[in-house]
């Protein structure tokens, strides 16, 4: 059952960036945050797949067109190395999707939290 969950999450974190962009992922950790607040880890949980999406979406762009370009690009202006880019954009999922997560469970009212 929790393995069915966390792909839950993952294709909900991936469907929300493909629709809003970066904007979709503290939207679905804060919505995860509210409905599992009850659970020790969530927001755990919910970091480590927005991550796990991250990467999906970040190897399914890699296989369409020159990432790794981009990735040079990127790395010139940063002044890190082009690996570091793609570590950069995967912590920034789990970042937002965790500490949305655990403020939406923080500012929520008691009675909504459905977990």
């Amino acid at each position: 059952m929790r393995t069915l969950r966390f792909v839950l999450v993952i294709a909900a974190f991936a469907a929300a960036t493909a629709a809003l962009g970066w904007w979709g992922v503290p939207l679905v950790g804060a919505a995860f945050g509210v409905i599992a607040a009850r659970e020790r880890g969530s927001a755990a949980l919910a970091g480590l797949a927005a991550m796990v999406a991250w990467t999906a979406l970040l190897l399914v762009d890699a296989a369409r067109g020159p990432l790794g370009h981009l990735a040079s690009v990127l790395a010139g202006v940063l002044t890190i190395r082009p690996i570091g880019v793609y570590g950069v954009t995967i912590a920034f999922a789990g970042l937002l999707a965790l500490t949305s997560a655990l403020v939406a469970r923080g500012v929520a009212p008691r009675g909504s939290r459905l977990g």
